[in-house]
């Protein structure tokens, strides 16, 4: 039985460099532990497109707390 959380963050090498594609995985990871979602016991898979590299960090935070309270 899983007792806590997983995320597996997947950016496609179409999306940008490594550096913008290493900055936004830090950003996601960091959210998740802030915001203390690895509580709910689930395994996630994010996928990151193109788009989501111009977004900034609230906008990125909103979205992704919206989708775990679902």
């Amino acid at each position: 039985e899983q007792t806590h959380g997983k995320l597996l963050i997947v950016t496609s090498r179409r999306s940008g460099k490594a550096h913008k594609r290493n900055k936004i995985r830090r950003q996601i990871k960091s959210i998740f532990y802030e915001e203390k979602l690895y509580e709910k016991p689930a395994i996630s898979v994010l996928i990151v497109y193109k788009e989501a590299m111009e977004l900034d960090f609230e906008k990125i935070k909103d979205f992704f707390t919206d989708a775990f309270k679902k």
